[in-house]
């Protein structure tokens, strides 16, 4: 099965959801990332790592353009769920 719904991003955006623990913006992810790692993904890299996430039901918008991890997305960062095992919405269907 192709997983193109994940990019070198995913994982540390995952990772800073679940350590905060809060909802937050694209930009906030990004300025956290910057700060974070000593090489940051670009911004365009992170936006497509939070679309592909939201697909993938890793993350969810509570309100707005802000994002959580899901309990899903958890999962996958702990190592209890692989990448091959994650159904992907079609968004275009919804």
């Amino acid at each position: 099965m192709q997983v193109d719904w994940k990019n070198s991003a995913t994982k540390p955006v995952l990772r800073l959801l679940a350590d905060s623990d809060l909802a937050l913006s694209a930009t906030s992810i990004v300025y956290n990332l910057n700060k974070q790692l000593e090489r940051p993904p670009s911004r365009a890299t992170v936006h497509r790592a939070l679309s592909g996430a939201l697909e993938a039901e890793l993350v969810h918008q509570p309100e707005g353009a802000l994002y959580e991890i899901t309990d899903t997305g958890r999962k996958y960062l702990t190592g209890d769920l692989r990448a091959d095992e994650i159904e992907v919405t079609d968004s275009d269907q919804q």
